[in-house]
């Protein structure tokens, strides 16, 4: 099992956990559509050694052992286990707003030997709205972090849309401004503190250790607001050139994609506060069957939810930037 295979099974391991959190109806999936199942999790879990890998194993633990379904499944070895089982306790007895998830992720790094991330002050679960007639679903999260003066800062230039490619490249591979006129793009950087513009972002995330979902799109940025402290914008799609929603890149795919972001700094206190939201319907694409798009729209609430938790989450690795992107 090579390096990015097994890093891409690890997030499909996410996408299996966030399934057994969402509240949506079920849906037959063909075979390469289908995420990895739990049942050989452990084995994944047990060959993590890059940072990265480190990381995704203890995103998807942290999700699993705190998802109804979940939880009590045996995915590590039992001394690993028994170590887990006091802080998951813990954790889940804790009234005082903590996210279990998160105490999770921190009990899962120490575990692992990686450094410690920023203090999570509050992280609300995910807001799944689903709405079966207009076959959207829509996903809310905020997260408030404790974190330094130069963390925050870092953090906040990678929200900037313009550089989601570089901030995130496990996700996209352009995010790129310009102008698009008589069906061509063309790349254009915006005027000196332009609010608004196009952008065009490719963003490709896994099903599996294998197959890949790709989606090119052109948004439309508005309300772009970068000060010292805080970033905010909201985002809507201009235009989806073409999509890979099975084996190869098609026409359409996507006919609503849009959220708003929002990250402002607290030197005084230290707290980063994060704010995000993301609608997303898809469609079939010009050569495609529909029912790929029902599958696909029936899996969203799970698949969108475990980008936007990865969306507000905030590393302090310095092999690795800051997940801080502002739209996948």
């Amino acid at each position: 099992m090579n390096l990015n295979y097994r890093r891409a099974a690890l997030l499909s391991c996410h996408h299996a956990a966030w399934q057994s959190r969402a509240n949506h109806p079920p849906v037959a999936l063909p075979p390469r559509m289908r995420p990895l199942h739990r049942d050989i999790a452990a084995d994944l879990f047990a060959r993590s050694t890059s940072i990265e890998d480190k990381r995704a194993r203890g995103n998807a633990l942290a999700i699993l052992q705190t998802a109804p379904r979940t939880r009590n499944e045996s995915l590590l070895p039992p001394e690993q286990q028994a170590q887990l089982r006091a802080v998951r306790d813990q954790a889940q007895g804790d009234q005082t707003g903590r996210c279990p998830c998160c105490d999770l992720q921190a009990a899962h790094d120490e575990l692992s030997g990686l450094p410690p991330r920023p203090t999570i002050v509050q992280h609300d679960p995910p807001n799944i709205q689903f709405d079966s007639d207009r076959m959207t679903t829509k996903v809310t999260t905020s997260v408030q972090a404790k974190v330094s003066s130069d963390q925050a800062r870092r953090l906040l230039s990678n929200a900037d849309p313009r550089n989601w490619k570089t901030a995130a490249p496990d996700f996209f591979t352009a995010s790129d401004p310009g102008i698009y006129e008589d069906g061509k793009w063309t790349l254009k950087s915006w005027p000196s503190g332009a609010k608004s513009g196009l952008l065009r972002e490719t963003v490709h995330w896994n099903w599996n250790g294998g197959d890949q979902v790709a989606v090119d799109n052109i948004l439309n940025i508005e309300g772009l607001t970068i000060g010292e402290t805080s970033i905010a914008y909201s985002y809507s799609l201009f235009t989806c050139l073409q999509s890979r929603l099975l084996v190869v890149w098609d026409s359409g795919g996507l006919d609503i994609d849009d959220g708003k972001y929002a990250a402002e700094y607290d030197p005084s206190s230290g707290i980063l506060q994060i704010e995000a939201s993301k609608r997303v319907r898809f469609t079939a694409p010009a050569n495609g069957p529909f029912e790929i798009a029902l599958a696909l729209n029936l899996m969203a609430p799970a698949t969108i939810s475990m980008l936007m938790q990865q969306l507000v989450n905030v590393s302090s690795d310095d092999e690795a930037e800051p997940n801080t992107r502002g739209d996948q």
